[in-house]
């Protein structure tokens, strides 16, 4: 069924579960949250932010789905900001609207994405840093297949770049579809 969330802040050490089926309305407040996990086979439908919220730790987001309609608001639609060690893995990410990316890292550290499929209309997936939050380091990106419908890159790096340093990235079969 459909369920409307709002907003949920997600508890530390806990897992949340979207059954194959289910239709999450609303976002995941998981700032300064630690070792929590978002998992299933279902979607989530987010107006803005699927995850909100500086600063999580030891985190994963495994299996789900999420959907981002046309709805003018600005922001992107996957944007884990000042993490660290954490998984997006097997996450299927579409977003329909102009200038709407799809999983954006802002500043994090110790991560893997991988297993995962994002279709936007503008970059599907995003590096960047912005003062005064600090370095990317230590990011792993494989097995992963980014669509673009009409964007300057797939797979970018710096879009907004205020950083002393970005070091450790890895990527392995990555693939990009053009829809054009």
């Amino acid at each position: 069924g459909t369920h409307t969330i709002g907003t949920l802040t997600v508890a530390n050490n806990t897992t949340y579960y979207i059954a194959g089926g289910a239709r999450v309305i609303g976002a995941f407040n998981c700032g300064g949250r630690s070792g929590f996990s978002i998992k299933g086979r279902g979607i989530v439908e987010s107006a803005s932010n699927f995850l909100i919220g500086d600063g999580a730790s030891n985190f994963t987001i495994e299996g789900i789905t999420i959907v981002r309609p046309f709805i003018t608001t600005s922001d992107w639609t996957f944007k884990p900001r000042n993490c660290t060690g954490f998984t997006i893995d097997g996450v299927n990410v579409f977003s329909c609207e102009p200038l709407r990316d799809g999983i954006d890292t802002v500043c994090c550290r110790n991560y893997t994405i991988k297993n995962s499929f994002a279709r936007t209309m503008d970059d599907p997936c995003c590096i960047n840093a912005v003062l005064p939050l600090g370095n990317i380091e230590n990011a792993l990106f494989e097995d992963c297949v980014f669509m673009p419908d009409s964007a300057i890159g797939a797979l970018e790096t710096g879009a907004s770049l205020e950083c002393t340093y970005v070091r450790g990235m890895t990527y392995r079969r990555i693939d990009i579809l053009l829809a054009s």
